[in-house]
């Protein structure tokens, strides 16, 4: 599997001779963990509750040892979209922004997250309130996998991922990314793919000690179907959620489509399924 970027873009701007003195760049580098939260009252970024400061500090690693915190990795549909994610996060990396006289990154992580098997750990890095992760999502460049981010981490990037889908912008513009209909959401070309599936709950199966299910159709076992089990419904009716009175309900679920007679999709966070976007259903094709 290839790294989410180019590794060439990934290196942190060099600090300009001016402010190479090892004093001050030892000041720098100790205040750099509070970059996010400014003294003029700007709030906690939502997505930090569960990060500490990585160890990781420098993201130019040759053997890709790193992938962004929340955003899928995939190669995107064109290689005119994978230039433009390369050049935005080039970007970001490099763009001047006041009163800062050179962009401060500070590298954030999940110290209880392990490494995926390629070896490489999931990273935030953040400069002057702003992720990477907002900066691509907010041009349609990325789309959020929220399955290992906190509550408000997740709710905050699906926003911003929202607006730039409703906007059409970057990769929301392409048809392999439109909203698919749970009524005609064929398994030929979709097992595998992480999708964004609208559609109609026609029953519910609530069984809080197994695995619970939400039918889109009249015969389950070719239908559309949705899963939970114990631990994610614990979690999901955690947030104040009630299974039953979905029925009826046309909801919004995300999410890799499996083959389980019929397509279906597993509910492991509770962002990953939402009914207060009655608006976007119009989208789903």
């Amino acid at each position: 599997m290839s790294h989410f970027f180019h590794r060439s873009i990934c290196k942190p701007p060099v600090p300009p001779p001016s402010i190479q003195h090892p004093i001050i760049c030892a000041l720098l580098i100790a205040f750099a963990p509070f970059a996010p939260v400014h003294a003029n009252g700007i709030k906690q970024h939502p997505c930090l509750s569960r990060l500490k400061v990585s160890k990781f500090q420098s993201v130019s690693e040759a053997n890709a040892t790193w992938y962004p915190l929340g955003l899928l990795i995939e190669p995107l549909a064109t290689k005119e979209l994978n230039a433009s994610r390369q050049v935005a996060a080039a970007k970001w990396f490099t763009r001047e922004k006041r009163p800062a006289p050179f962009p401060i990154i500070t590298i954030y992580g999940n110290p209880k997250q392990k490494a995926d098997r390629f070896g490489r750990k999931a990273l935030l890095p953040m400069k002057l309130n702003e992720s990477l992760q907002e900066y691509l999502l907010r041009q349609g460049l990325a789309r959020a996998d929220i399955n290992t981010l906190s509550l408000p981490c997740a709710k905050h990037f699906l926003e911003i991922e929202a607006e730039a889908r409703q906007s059409r912008l970057g990769l929301w513009a392409h048809k392999v990314y439109q909203l698919r209909n749970a009524r005609s959401l064929h398994l030929s070309d979709k097992v595998s793919t992480y999708q964004l599936v609208v559609g109609t709950i026609k029953s519910i199966s609530r069984n809080p000690k197994r695995i619970s299910y939400l039918n889109f159709g009249n015969y389950w076992k070719e239908d559309f179907t949705v899963t939970l089990s114990a631990r994610s419904l614990k979690i999901w009716e955690q947030q104040g959620h009630s299974l039953d009175e979905l029925k009826g309900q046309t909801v919004y679920v995300r999410g890799w489509i499996e083959n389980r007679d019929g397509a279906l999709i597993r509910i492991k966070h509770p962002q990953q399924l939402q009914y207060e976007f009655k608006d976007q259903v119009r989208e789903a094709r």
